[in-house]
């Protein structure tokens, strides 16, 4: 059986006192009640040794908050949303507040709807597709908490803070500073397994902009999914092949920084070297790229723009008042070791 739970009365007992002299030093009132100093120092010194944790949800309810934001997610969570989560966790340290992550299963955009509506949370963070995002604010113009979406687009309604990457004018820029004068093939590996969804996705035709802008089509390279060993292996047989035949292309754009990785284990594995003959350029900006040998170049947020994003989202909390307003929090490249330039 488990121990019961400790109570208001176990510590006023213990502490000689009421339970509702208890209950005002608990809630950091006791100097509004006229409570002694020593009086409040013994209630804190027993409840920490009895293990007594506050319970906050009847509080909490009463004022219609939750002390929590939730960052919705499509399976599997990805390195970009995944740094958001954890710079949230960060930048919440000692406020109070929480953050917890849920799963969006199917694109079902009605189960954000449904959360949003009932009160879980003080705030949201959409870190999902675009087609969900529309989908979500489709069915429901007016979100009833602060709502982030990450990666809106021109149809975003103006009742939701949108953040804009200019993902499109970054990722081309990055590809035009990677590929010095005489470069030749310029291929992608994508993320999705799928390769028709690989060619709908913003970075492709972002890819496929800065090919047309050079007069050449673009090449997708291989299509493997986020796993890094099938990623490991498909790169493995696809440099394989077109070293022996003599293909190897100048610079593989990566949809992902873990494309990226694989795609550098893999011609490490093969005696190719990088980042001459052959660049890798990722996307994402992740710990994982900065963290990996050789350091991996990458397209994506600092540190300071994701931070940027959550401050606003709690500077709207703090001050109900403000509403919704556009953030332009722009991509760029990090070139590190994996480029040329």
């Amino acid at each position: 059986m488990n121990p019961r739970r400790a109570r208001l009365s176990d510590i006023a007992e213990a502490c000689g006192v009421s339970t509702s002299t208890v209950s005002y030093v608990l809630a950091g009132k006791a100097d509004r009640r006229g409570i002694s100093t020593a009086t409040a120092n013994r209630i804190n010194t027993v409840a920490s040794e009895l293990g007594y944790v506050r319970n906050r949800s009847a509080q909490a309810l009463r004022r219609g908050e939750t002390s929590t934001l939730v960052l919705f997610y499509e399976p599997p969570m990805d390195r970009f949303v995944e740094r958001y989560l954890l710079r949230a966790a960060h930048a919440l340290e000692g406020s109070g507040m929480q953050i917890l992550s849920l799963p969006v299963l199917n694109s079902d955009a009605a189960s954000v709807v449904n959360a949003l509506r009932s009160g879980i949370c003080d705030a949201g963070i959409l870190g999902v597709g675009a087609e969900l995002a529309q989908a979500v604010c489709n069915q429901m113009p007016v979100p009833p908490v602060p709502t982030v979406i990450l990666g809106s687009t021109d149809s975003t309604p103006e009742s939701y803070d949108r953040v804009y990457y200019e993902q499109d004018a970054a990722i081309q820029e990055a590809l035009a500073h990677t590929c010095p004068r005489g470069t030749e093939r310029v291929v992608m590996a994508a993320q999705e397994e799928d390769a028709d969804l690989a060619r709908q996705t913003q970075r492709w035709k972002a890819y496929a902009a800065f090919q047309a802008g050079r007069g050449a089509e673009p090449e997708l390279l291989m299509h493997a999914g986020t796993s890094l060993p099938r990623i490991f292996t498909q790169a493995l047989a696809v440099l394989s092949r077109m070293r022996d035949e003599g293909r190897l292309p100048d610079v593989i754009y990566c949809g992902a920084d873990r494309v990226a990785i694989g795609v550098t284990m893999a011609a490490t594995q093969l005696g190719v070297a990088v980042p001459e003959p052959l660049s890798v350029l990722g996307t994402g900006n992740s710990a994982e790229a900065e963290e990996h040998t050789p350091a991996l170049s990458s397209i994506g947020l600092s540190d300071d723009s994701v931070d940027a994003v959550v401050s606003h989202l709690l500077e709207r909390l703090a001050d109900r008042s403000t509403t919704a307003s556009a953030i332009v929090e722009r991509w760029r490249l990090f070139p590190r070791h994996t480029t040329r330039n």
